[in-house]
């Protein structure tokens, strides 16, 4: 998801990479779990805009979400603290405000 207008990595002739999103969603397979939760999570970390990365099993009602942290002078923007509400001893599925039907995503 990107707020505002794209902005496209010049280095990619065919114009499918956006430098700015501002929420990243994954959704996991056996085959690329440990690049998604790996490298590239690193690598995402890194990207100034993004404010929340979400990982969504395809194998199990999970949802796991990480969100930035805002800096000491209140921009989020370009800071590498990350927060997940599954690491605050909440339910991974539980990130709404009203419990989601989980059960819509594994039918």
């Amino acid at each position: 998801m990107v707020c505002g207008p794209i902005e496209g990595d010049p280095a990619d002739p065919s114009g499918a990479t956006i430098t700015n999103p501002i929420l990243i969603v994954e959704v996991l397979s056996a085959s690329t779990e440990e690049e998604d939760r790996g490298n590239k999570w690193q690598h995402y970390q890194l990207i100034p805009s993004l404010l929340e990365y979400v990982l969504v099993s395809q194998t199990h009602p999970r949802v796991e979400s990480y969100r930035r942290l805002p800096s000491s002078t209140g921009s989020r923007i370009g800071r590498g603290r990350w927060w997940s509400p599954a690491g605050a001893g909440r339910s991974a599925t539980r990130l709404w405000t009203r419990r989601p039907p989980v059960k819509i995503f594994w039918r």
